[in-house]
């Protein structure tokens, strides 16, 4: 794949709100965003019940940024007015095939304001615009919210992964919903 970018940029402004990969000094915003909503985003990420400590915070954002200066994925924490209120990550970013994943998580007295729909849409533009050709998806089917998101950025519905995850919340495999968007869809 020819992109005329190799890396997404390190901070992107979306409105009033704030894209940027994370260092080691947000390591206690997220965790104070996870103790606050560890059962409502816990339900459908198992790291926010497993990040619990500031040394395993500051590992996992460690490992983000590693990914991120390989080109393996973008995992930007989402921020408004300089507090961390939820995470956009691009993970499986494989520039070769010009595909990319998306997944997310938002402080659940931030949601309903479509913070998550403008990201998702700046973030897809961006991707399209460097020559990605398909983005993914993946929804829990009891998080209508993600779902939603997916459906009002355009994506479309293509089946469902059974078992495609173990959930440490409820302890059980858990069904993905996979929406896809590709580039002919923004071009119509």
């Amino acid at each position: 794949m020819n992109t005329k970018v190799k890396k997404l940029p390190r901070k992107i402004n979306v409105g009033d709100l704030v894209l940027e990969i994370p260092t080691l000094k947000d390591a206690d915003g997220m965790l104070l965003l996870f103790a606050k909503n560890r059962d409502f985003i816990g339900r459908y990420l198992n790291r926010a019940i497993e990040l619990n400590t500031k040394e395993i915070m500051q590992d996992w954002i460690q490992m983000l940024v590693t990914g991120y200066d390989e080109n393996k994925r973008a995992d930007y924490f989402l921020k408004k007015s300089g507090k961390i209120i939820g995470m956009v990550q691009l993970h499986r970013l494989d520039y070769r095939h010009g595909n990319a994943e998306y997944g997310y998580l938002l402080d659940q007295e931030s949601t309903g304001h479509g913070y998550i729909s403008k990201c998702v849409k700046v973030l897809d533009e961006m991707l399209f615009d460097i020559g990605f050709e398909r983005l993914v998806i993946g929804a829990n089917p009891e998080n209508q919210g993600s779902q939603n998101i997916a459906l009002r950025n355009g994506y479309t519905f293509e089946g469902i992964s059974r078992h495609a995850y173990f959930s440490v919340y409820d302890n059980k495999h858990k069904n993905i919903m996979t929406f896809a968007k590709i580039k002919s869809d923004t071009q119509q």
